[in-house]
Formats: C-alpha cells, sequence, structure tokens
C-alpha cells in the first residue's frame, strides 16, 4: 500500500517560488532564448509578409486595370472599325442605289421623248393631211357655187344673224335666223322695206331658199301689210317664218323676187 502511493503522481500543484531576477534553470533559459527567437523569427517573416502584400496587391490591381484598359480599348477599337465598315457599306449602297435611279430615269426621259417626237411627228402628218383635204373641199366648194350661181346667177350666200344689205327696189334689208325647238327647227327673217318712189306702192316680195347643190327647199311669199300698200318715203319691218319644202337639207343661198 505504501508502494503504490508513493509510485502515484501527485496532484498537487508544484509552487516554488523564484524570487524576481534569481536565476533560472539553463534549460528554461534555452527554452525561452529558443522561443524569443523563434517568436522573434515569426514577427519579422510576418512584418516582411506585410510589407510585400500592399505592393504585390497594387501590382496585381495595376496588371488588372491594363488588362481591362487594353481590352475596353480592343473593344472601342472594334466598334469604330465596324461602324465605319458599316458606313462604307451603306454609302456604296446608296450610291449604288442612285446610280440605278439616273440610269432608269435617264431611260425613262429617253423613251418619253421618243413618243413625244413620234406623236409630233404623227400630228404633223395629220395637219399636213387635214389641210390638203380642206384645200380640196374648199375648191370643190367654191367649184359648185360657182356652178350653181352660174346655173342660177340670182343666188346670194346665206349667213344668219347678219344684216344682208339688198336694195333692190323696195327692198332695203333683211336678216337671217334659225330657231330650234326640241326636235324641230325653223328658219326666219326680218325684212325691212322702204318705198323711195313719189308714189304708192303694192309691194310682193317672195324669198326662195336653196341648199349647197342648187336645190330649192323653202319658200316665203310675203303677206300681211296694212292696206297692202307703201306710200311714198315709208319704211317698214315684217318678220316672217319660211315653208321649208325639205327638212332634211340645209339653206345656204337664198332668191329675192319683187314685184
Amino acid at each position: 500500500m505504501s508502494e503504490d502511493n508513493d509510485h502515484r503522481p501527485s496532484n498537487r500543484p508544484n509552487h516554488s517560488y523564484r524570487p524576481h531576477g534569481s536565476a533560472s534553470d539553463p534549460s528554461d533559459r534555452n527554452g525561452a532564448d529558443s522561443m524569443s527567437a523563434s517568436g522573434g523569427d515569426d514577427h519579422s517573416v510576418s512584418r516582411e509578409y506585410e510589407r510585400e502584400t500592399p505592393s504585390e496587391s497594387s501590382g496585381r490591381h495595376r496588371s488588372r486595370h491594363r488588362t481591362r484598359r487594353k481590352s475596353s480599348s480592343a473593344s472601342e477599337l472594334y466598334k469604330c472599325k465596324r461602324g465605319l465598315a458599316l458606313f462604307k457599306g451603306s454609302f456604296v449602297l446608296i450610291l449604288i442605289v442612285a446610280v440605278i435611279g439616273v440610269l432608269f430615269l435617264r431611260g425613262y426621259v429617253s423613251r418619253l421623248e421618243d413618243d413625244l417626237a413620234a406623236h409630233t411627228h404623227k400630228i404633223k402628218e395629220l395637219r399636213d393631211g387635214h389641210a390638203s383635204w380642206q384645200e380640196r373641199v374648199d375648191q370643190l366648194e367654191r367649184d359648185l357655187a360657182s356652178h350653181v350661181t352660174g346655173k342660177l346667177p340670182d343666188l346670194n350666200p346665206l349667213t344668219y344673224d347678219k344684216v344682208i344689205e339688198v336694195d333692190q327696189q323696195y327692198v332695203k334689208n333683211l336678216v337671217f335666223s334659225v330657231s330650234r325647238k326640241a326636235d324641230t327647227t325653223s328658219y326666219e327673217y326680218q325684212l325691212v322695206m322702204h318705198n323711195r318712189s313719189p308714189i304708192v306702192i303694192q309691194p310682193r316680195v317672195k324669198i326662195l331658199l336653196f341648199d349647197r347643190n342648187g336645190l330649192q327647199i323653202g319658200i316665203s311669199d310675203l303677206k300681211g301689210l296694212k292696206d297692202n300698200v307703201l306710200i311714198p318715203e315709208e319704211t317698214r319691218s315684217l318678220h316672217e317664218v319660211f315653208e321649208i319644202l325639205l327638212e332634211d337639207r340645209e339653206p345656204a343661198y337664198f332668191m329675192i323676187i319683187t314685184k
């Protein structure tokens, strides 16, 4: 029992009083020195690490910044080149479209000029032909008129709404007119008579109408004079309507017969 107790470790703390400044165990001093030395080395390494870390981090930061600047510059350069290429392509496309439009307009204008020249030439030919035919028609009308008047020398050309001076015995002048109502056409005249003789006269006037071929188509036998006489220096105006014998023909000449 006693031996067992002797071999058991004591649980009591070993409080040994060491006065301040007393000599210590060499091993303890060596351990402390080694610890202090190792602690000093650790502190120096940590300080060196702390001194090196900001520079390295700033270096890495600058490197990253330069990389970003390079990448941004390359991106901007690429955008500029791409925009320039798009501008050149658009300009070339617009130029091609403009050239095609100009060529198309020139061709269109040229075709219009050719068509205008052809139409102008055709119109000139038609005018020349019309003038030639009109000359022929006028000549035929003159020949016919001369033939008709040659056969009937007392015929006079008939014109409407114009005073025709006659001065034949007591007939001074007359005016022809035409009136159209619906499907009816009537030919009328206004006659002015004047007695220049010193005696009383009993006028008898007959007006005949002829077509362009010299065929008689209408007649008017003057009647209705008051007292059927015309005293000296008397002037009288009468209005009468022709009796048309052939309605499908138009009058072109007239003849006055007085008694």
